[in-house]
Order: structure tokens, then C-alpha cells, then sequence
């Protein structure tokens, strides 16, 4: 039998639901990557040299990056058995799994990708089901 996968992802945690022949096994995985709230308003520091520094900002930026890039590869782990993906959640965070998706050469696995707002464990497992139940297993 196929092994079908829902995952439920933001930039804070993923939630994945896996339907195997007789059980539901559910894991979270927890993102370690946070944004620091506090701004510099854009400006940028000058070396001794004349030239620019890269801005606090930018190293932010980069680093919050660099975390969702490992926060990316756990959930990437994770879903290693599966056959047919279902993906869902708000945000970008979905898109960005995509994309890890198919540098990994998994594209092919996915079957939907939606729009979803925060839902409870229970609600995410529904949904899974209800979606698998509609959908037929896609065989390669």
C-alpha cells in the first residue's frame, strides 16, 4: 500500500500526518528558526575603510534563512516514505517546502498544496483523511 502524508506547516512548527493501513501516526516537528522583532530602521554601519557593512538587518534576515533551511530538511526527513504528499497551511511556509520538494527530486510526490488556517492536531487529521478518502493513491 502506498504510504500517504498530510503535512500542516507554518514557519513555527509542521505537523505531519501519516495514513498507513490500519492507523494514523501523527509527529511534529519544531522550527528553531525565530525573527528578531527588534529593528534597526535600515541603516547601516560604515567601516574604517569607507566601506559599508552589512546591515544588522540583513544578518537577520540571513540567519532566519539559513534556520528554515535546516527546519526544512527535518521536515524533509520526516516525510521520507511517503508516496503521496498533501500539503497545507498559511503562509509561505508551504511554497518553501515545495521548493525543498523538488531540489530533493520529490515534486513528483506531491498531490495538492492549499491555503490553510491554524487547525487543531484533530482537525489536521481529519482533513488528511477526508482528503486521501476523495483522492485515489497516484502509483509511479
Amino acid at each position: 500500500m502506498k504510504t500517504q502524508l498530510g503535512v500542516w506547516i507554518d514557519h513555527k512548527s509542521a505537523v505531519i500526518v501519516a495514513l498507513l493501513d490500519s492507523h494514523v501516526e501523527t509527529r511534529i516537528v519544531e522550527s528553531n528558526a525565530s525573527r528578531h522583532i527588534k529593528a534597526t530602521d535600515g541603516k547601516s554601519s560604515y567601516a574604517p575603510n569607507g566601506g559599508r557593512d552589512i546591515t544588522p538587518d540583513d544578518i537577520r534576515e540571513r540567519e532566519f534563512a539559513e534556520q528554515l533551511n535546516v527546519y526544512y530538511e527535518r521536515v524533509l526527513a520526516a516525510m521520507a516514505s511517503a508516496d503521496n504528499i498533501y500539503i497545507m497551511g498559511p503562509g509561505e511556509a508551504k511554497d518553501e517546502l515545495c521548493k525543498h520538494l523538488e531540489k530533493a527530486g520529490l515534486s513528483m510526490r506531491i498531490c495538492t498544496v492549499e491555503a490553510a488556517q491554524r487547525l487543531s492536531g484533530r482537525q489536521i487529521v481529519a482533513r488528511v483523511k477526508e482528503y486521501f478518502n476523495k483522492v485515489p493513491a497516484r502509483s509511479y
